[in-house]
């Protein structure tokens, strides 16, 4: 996954680029869909905003988070691209499946009509 960093008012040092490359990179393995990754810190007075924005499944996903540590908001904002990305998986089918039944000559044999179940004989 790529991953591009830019700072407003800050320089990228080699820790904070390091650090914002390890979180996400988590994000990567779950969702190997994701193929590139935008990343903004800002610097503001007490407090330190990250913007990340990417697309998941043809979905623009913009998450910012900030926090008084820049480390702390850096993983608030894997946090939340986590739960985000998570809300748009396709929902599992939670309809019981059928199960095939052997069934023996003379032997009754379910007969499911309109979601009840009677018993026939051949």
């Amino acid at each position: 996954m790529k991953i591009e960093i830019s700072g407003h008012h800050v320089e990228i040092t080699e820790a904070i680029k390091q650090s914002v490359e390890n979180k996400f990179s988590k994000i990567g393995q779950h969702y190997p869909d994701i193929m590139s990754l935008k990343a903004i810190v800002t610097v503001e007075r007490n407090e330190q905003k990250i913007e990340v924005s990417t697309v998941y499944e043809g979905v623009s996903i913009s998450v910012n988070a900030s926090d008084k540590e820049l480390y702390s908001a850096i993983a608030s904002a894997v946090k939340n691209t986590f739960k985000d990305t998570g809300t748009l998986e396709p929902k599992r089918d939670k309809t019981p499946k059928e199960k095939a039944i052997s069934v023996a000559e003379g032997m009754a044999q379910p007969l499911i009509v309109s979601g009840l179940s009677k018993f026939i004989t051949i």
